[in-house]
């Protein structure tokens, strides 16, 4: 049987910020595709957008390969970001809600401001050009399916499985893109809380570098020219530097950064 995808993206937007779980698309209708998980992201999105939201940019999720053992992933997927699910913690600081997100997780991630239209095929070095700034955000992810164990198709269905962003201050990399270049691929990040949980990461972790996060997607959307590419404007999040860790009411969660200028943050969660 095939889903009634228009019938399906009301079902799963009605879930937002519930406690209601779902079937996985790929397990209640066997053969689902990534390709119609897409289809379904983007009638989501039009839903939203319909309703006053408005797209701020994309959500990379599956970069780090070091992870998927523990949520099913096999390769990167994507979401779209909303003005309703991104904020700004100016000084690195802040309170998040969980509302009645279920099975909530907290990433340490880098994002990725783009200032010029990224292009299929473009290399690396093209792709840092199309960035303006970069900052270091905690990515918070939830999944309405009763575990971590999704395909990517479910994951696409499924907002990317993003709940919210909350950005540290962006640093402008325009006057040394060859210098950031490397410090993408080789800073490192160090994610602690305040039962004394580390663990530890670095930029690398997100498929080599969170520019060849972006690539991969942006060559991905590039082969189906019915999905929206990545536009000038748009924040773009390059998935965790770290293990995904659970993120429970009255954990306060920090971050040191080393080899790059990145601030890090420090969040309580309610």
């Amino acid at each position: 049987m095939q889903p009634d995808l228009d019938q399906l993206a009301r079902t799963i937007l009605q879930t937002f910020s519930t406690k209601k779980q779902l079937d996985r698309p790929t397990v209640e209708y066997p053969g689902f595709t990534l390709d119609q998980g897409y289809d379904l992201a983007h009638r989501i999105r039009d839903l939203r957008v319909a309703r006053g939201e408005r797209v701020v940019g994309r959500k990379i999720g599956g970069t780090n390969r070091a992870t998927y053992h523990l949520t099913g992933a096999t390769g990167p997927s994507w979401g779209f970001m909303y003005d309703t699910t991104v904020e700004e913690l100016p000084d690195g600081r802040g309170r998040v809600s969980l509302g009645r997100f279920p099975l909530a997780r907290i990433e340490p991630e880098l994002a990725l401001h783009i200032a010029r239209k990224p292009e299929p095929g473009m290399s690396e070095a093209q792709l840092l050009d199309c960035v303006d700034s970069v900052c270091h955000g905690f990515e918070f992810v939830y999944s309405p399916y009763g575990d971590w164990w999704v395909k990517g198709a479910d994951a696409a269905s499924a907002f990317g499985m993003h709940m919210g962003y909350r950005t540290g201050p962006w640093v402008d990399i325009s006057d040394d893109r060859a210098g950031w270049g490397e410090m993408l691929r080789n800073f490192t990040i160090t994610l602690g809380n305040q039962a004394g949980i580390l663990r530890e990461g670095k930029g690398s972790n997100a498929l080599g570098s969170p520019i060849l996060a972006l690539q991969a997607v942006v060559d991905e959307i590039g082969d189906h020219p019915d999905r929206t590419p990545v536009a000038v404007g748009e924040i773009v999040t390059t998935g965790t530097l770290t293990e995904l860790m659970p993120a429970m009411p009255g954990d306060t969660w920090t971050t040191t950064i080393s080899g790059a200028p990145l601030t890090g943050l420090r969040v309580t969660l309610d």
